[in-house]
This record gives structure tokens, sequence and C-alpha cells, in this order.
């Protein structure tokens, strides 16, 4: 009895080994979590999680995988582990097993700040910035420090800067991405873009950069379009003003039975990049020759349009 009363009193000075592990975790006595997790023929999911973190906090990721594995599998409903695993995956550049993870993870919690920031840097990494925003913006990122345009495009920098949505010093939002893309396709000023987000030196801050393609605009490709059509005794005339994204185009087929003229002209309305006019006319003569009857279209067609973006409510 008295053998059974002195193992009981020195058990509770010495604690459980959870407690232990935790005191020695917040230590950051890495080795000493470990062993006591060694020691244990069943140790509690917590002990795995704890064992897990000592792992991967010495570089022992393949071990630290197989604790976490380990905890996961006693505990369904810690969102710790699921988290902790795709951090792993992603160290290993696993980004299908770490996304995996992670949707797991946001069962459990949706509002989990590292889930959320992890799956926002998958996605980063996929080059899909608008899924990665969506992520990212329910934790208050990514902040912007600078907007950069490379390389400087020929348009008008008001112009372009009346179509960005965003601004420097503050948070990237995903609704002002797609504003700004929507508005830079009713522009017509580039065929093709990129953004393209770095992070800094600064903690969660990035700088942004618009890749720009601009229009072809040099005398040889000028001629190229123009003549064209020859072969087809057809001319197709164009003009572009990349300063102020103003497009015009024509197009004059001089084949004495299918004679036609058409003429284009597009712009911002008032140097405004979410609003754009555009008039077009189209005349046409032809003659066809059919089966026993000849048939003559004589057609003069012209009109207006005019597109603008409104604010979703």
């Amino acid at each position: 009895m008295i053998a059974i009363a002195i193992a009981l009193l020195l058990a509770g000075l010495v604690g459980d080994p959870v407690t232990q592990a935790r005191e020695h975790y917040a230590l950051r006595h890495w080795d000493e979590v470990v062993q006591l997790w060694q020691s244990e023929a069943e140790p509690p999911a917590e002990l795995d999680y704890l064992a897990g973190m000592s792992f991967a906090r010495q570089g022992k990721y393949d071990e630290a995988r197989h604790a976490l594995e380990s905890g996961a599998a006693k505990d369904t409903r810690d969102p710790r582990f699921p988290s902790e695993l795709a951090g792993l995956a992603f160290q290993r550049k696993d980004l299908v097993a770490a996304k995996a993870h992670i949707r797991r993870a946001l069962r459990l919690g949706p509002s989990n700040r590292y889930a959320l920031d992890l799956l926002g840097s998958v996605y980063f990494l996929e080059q899909n910035l608008d899924a990665a925003l969506g992520c990212w913006n329910r934790i208050g990122k990514p902040h912007i420090d600078e907007i950069r345009i490379e390389p400087k495009p020929a348009l008008d920098p008001l112009l372009l800067r009346r179509a960005l949505s965003f601004s420097p010093g503050t948070t990237l939002e995903r609704r002002q991405l797609r504003a700004t893309e929507a508005t830079l396709e009713l522009l017509g000023a580039f065929p093709s873009y990129d953004f393209d987000l770095q992070p800094t030196d600064k903690d969660e801050r990035f700088d942004l950069t618009l890749r720009p393609v601009e229009h072809s605009s040099t005398r040889a490709s000028q001629l190229l379009s123009l003549f064209s059509g020859l072969p087809y005794l057809t001319l197709y005339p164009a003009y572009y003003n990349a300063e102020r994204a103003i497009s015009v185009s024509a197009l004059a087929r001089f084949d004495p039975n299918k004679l036609r003229f058409t003429a284009d002209v597009s712009g911002p309305v008032r140097g405004d990049p979410k609003q754009r006019f555009q008039f077009y006319i189209d005349g046409r003569r032809e003659n066809w020759a059919l089966p026993g009857v000849d048939l003559r279209l004589d057609k003069i067609e012209g009109g207006a349009e005019y597109r603008t973006l409104v604010k979703n409510a």
C-alpha cells in the first residue's frame, strides 16, 4: 500500500505526459516532447499534435506527418491536424494534397485564418489570382504597397489610371480586380494583359504589376493588314490611336459583282474608360447569278452603340 501511495504521489508530481509535453513545447524543448511521445504505447491525440509540431520545428517533416496523421485519425474534429498537414504538403510542394487537407480544415473551422491564408497561397502559386483573392480577402489580405505598369504603354496615363479600381496602400479586393478587368476589356486598349502580384520584404505586403500587350501599330503591320485581302480584291484599312484607345477599321471590296464598303469607329466617351461609343456603316452592291435567275442586292445600313459598366448594388 505504501508503494502504491508513493507511486501515485510521484505521478502527481511529475504530471501526465500531455502536460509535460506542453511545458517542454512552450520552452522549445523539441527533443523532450518527442521522447515523451515515443514513450507512450498509445499516445493521445494531443500528444501526437505536440510531437508532430516538434518534429516539424526540427525539420523532420516525414516524422511530423506520421505523428499528425496519427492524431488526425484519433480526433477527426480537431482542425489543427488537417491545417498542419496542409502546411507540410505545401512545404513539399504537393499542392493537390495541401488543398485536400485545407478543405477538410475549413469544413471543421470555416474562419481558420491559417487555412485560408494557405489556400490563398496555393491558388497564387497556381496562378489563379481571382481564387487567391477570394481566400485572402476573408482575412484582410493582400495589402498593396505599389502598383507598377511594365512596360509603359502608349495609352494616356490618366485614362489608364481611371481604368484601375484599386490604389496603392489599400487591400486588393477581388471585386476591384474583376471591375478593372471588365473596364480594360471595354476600353479595348490591350489585346491581352496579366496582373502579377509579388511579395515584398514587408510582412503580408505585395506589389502589383500590370503587364499589358498593346496593339501592333508599326508601319509594316498596318501595310500587311491593309493588303492582306488583295487576292480577293479587298483592302482592310485600319487605324488605332493607342494614346486615346480609339479604333477605326474598314473593309473595301472592289470585285465588280460583290462591291462592299464597311467602316467602324469606336472609343471611350469623354475620356471615361467605363463608357464606350461605336459608329458603323455597311453598304454593298452584289450580283448573284443563280440557276435560272439573276439577283442583285443593294443594301446600306448603319448604326450607333453605347456601352457602359454598371456597378452592382
